[in-house]
C-alpha cells in the first residue's frame, strides 16, 4: 500500500471484483478527455460526474438555467 498525495492509501483489489476506477485511471480519463474536439466540455462532464456521482442521464440533462454562477451552484 502506498500513501497518495491526498492522504489516502491505495488498496490492492482483485480486478475481477472491483467496480470502481482507481485514482490513476480517473486521472488518465480526465487527461485524455481534453484531447477531443469538445475537450473542455468532455473534461467538465467527466469531472462533474466523478465528483458528484452523476449518472450519464443526469449529466446530459443539465441545462444552462440549472447553473447559478453567482452562487456557484448547479441545481
Amino acid at each position: 500500500m502506498n500513501n497518495l498525495s491526498h492522504g489516502t492509501t491505495q488498496v490492492a483489489v482483485d480486478s475481477a471484483e472491483r467496480n470502481f476506477l482507481t485514482r490513476k485511471e480517473i486521472e488518465s480519463l480526465l487527461k485524455s478527455s481534453k484531447q477531443g474536439r469538445h475537450g473542455v466540455r468532455d473534461y467538465c462532464m467527466f469531472l462533474i460526474g466523478f465528483r458528484h456521482g452523476y449518472r450519464v442521464s443526469e449529466l446530459i440533462d443539465i441545462q444552462l438555467n440549472d447553473l447559478d454562477l453567482d452562487a456557484g451552484r448547479l441545481f
